[in-house]
């Protein structure tokens, strides 16, 4: 099953429905028209030069981390300077308690 729904015909399918932008590179056709109202050849373009989301073990942590500091610089709490100081040091401290 995983076989079929990640090859070329599978992609086409979740393409043509509309669901979500298809892996399979050469299969966006359907897609591209699965909505008409919104220019999604924009998210096509940008493959050229996007970057994966990066993850770890712990990525809810860290992302919590840096949520929290951010929102405080927002609510005028801290400074974004200093937010974003905070926010790196906890990052770090959770992804260096990480085990391979």
């Amino acid at each position: 099953m995983i076989q079929i729904l990640s090859g070329k015909e599978g992609q086409e399918l979740l393409a043509d429905s509309g669901f979500s932008m298809p892996a399979y590179k050469g299969t966006e056709g359907g897609w591209l028209k699965s909505i008409p109202s919104l220019d999604l050849q924009v998210f096509v373009d940008s493959l050229e030069f996007a970057v994966p989301y990066p993850v770890s073990q712990k990525t809810a942590e860290w992302q919590d981390a840096e949520v929290k500091e951010i929102q405080a610089a927002f609510l005028g709490k801290k400074t974004f300077e200093e937010a974003l100081k905070n926010a790196g040091e906890q990052m770090n401290a959770i992804l260096a308690t990480e085990t391979n």
